[in-house]
């Protein structure tokens, strides 16, 4: 329904926000943990990343994950309040725990299908560091040069 893709959106843009730079520093880790030299502690990437880039460095490739937050929780809201109306209901008129089961499972595997490509973009953008060898100038220039290099 559109209120439940209107409340989801929000949500997801909200959450992802405040969430963003733990995100972030999780990302960085992962991406250069068998890498030499590279931090491996959460606050040693804070750090390090303040220091260079300052606090909007925690933030980098956000624009991409709150334009993505808007479909994505949209979709899964959305799908979840259609899906829940064409579930059988147990006897006292209320969808069973199987049914909401499925509905959830279906509604969040729909969404991170169609947005899987943003959460590339997002990855790529945060793994890439602040400088002269920097790969993608842009959220727009990393989708062209994804989908030239690999495709959909």
């Amino acid at each position: 329904s559109g209120l439940g893709f209107f409340s989801g959106s929000l949500a997801g843009m909200t959450a992802s926000f405040v969430t963003y730079p733990l995100d972030y520093v999780r990302t960085r880790i992962s991406g250069k943990l068998h890498t030499s030299g590279h931090p491996t502690s959460m606050v040693t990437v804070i750090v390090q990343t303040v220091t260079k880039e300052g606090v909007l460095g925690l933030y980098k490739g956000i624009g991409p994950t709150l334009a993505g937050a808007l479909p994505y929780e949209g979709l899964k809201f959305g799908s979840y309040d259609v899906l829940k109306g064409r579930m059988p209901k147990s006897k006292d008129g209320n969808m069973t725990v199987t049914g909401k089961l499925i509905c959830g499972g279906m509604a969040g595997s729909t969404a991170g299908f169609i947005m899987y490509p943003n959460d590339t973009v997002r990855r790529l953008l945060q793994m890439q560091e602040k400088g002269a060898n920097m790969q993608y100038r842009s959220a727009a220039h990393c989708y062209v040069q994804v989908y030239k290099t690999q495709g959909i």
